[in-house]
């Protein structure tokens, strides 16, 4: 036993040159693996490098929209102030062309909406004006001046009275 423990046992030398050659090997096989990495992902690479260019552009693109988007909400919200104004315009104009028609009659916050509220508006008008046309025509008064009747001087002072006789005198002469 003695000789296979002296044959399977090695020398500090023949350690450090098995573990130098071992080192080496083992570099050798990383560079290896680096290279044929570099390899096999070098297609690759070329496509994430135009992938990343794609990326970078999409991102300005998107930038910009976000700032066209910022703007039109801006110009939106102006021209819906602006159609606001306009519409409480147009309903304050067809309120005083009609006098007839009240603020309340005329409701709605579109142009159409406001149309048929002045259609709604003339219906009610022509129905209160009918009614009030077929009620009048129910009341007849008589034609003609009414009956001349003397002026009561009951409620009148002596005086006033006696004042009024001679402004009569008066006009008669």
């Amino acid at each position: 036993m003695s000789d296979e423990n002296t044959n399977n046992q090695i020398t500090q030398e023949q350690y450090d040159t098995l573990k130098v050659e071992l080192e080496a090997q083992v570099e050798a096989e990383k560079a290896r693996a680096k290279e044929a990495v570099t390899q096999a992902t070098q297609p690759l690479q070329g496509r994430i490098m135009e992938l990343g260019g794609d990326l970078q552009a999409r991102e300005e693109e998107i930038a910009t929209l976000k700032t066209e988007s910022e703007t039109k909400d801006v110009s939106l919200t102006q021209l819906q102030a602006t159609l606001d104004g306009a519409l409480a315009e147009y309903k304050s104009l067809v309120v005083s062309a009609n006098p007839l028609f009240s603020e309340e009659l005329i409701q709605g916050n579109t142009l159409d909406e406001i149309k048929a509220s002045v259609e709604k508006a003339n219906a009610v008008v022509g129905k209160v004006k009918a009614s009030l046309e077929s009620q009048a025509n129910l009341t007849t008064i008589p034609a003609g001046a009414p009956a001349a009747t003397p002026v009561d001087l009951s409620a009148l002072s002596t005086r006033e009275k006696i004042t009024r006789g001679l402004q009569e005198a008066r006009k008669e002469k």
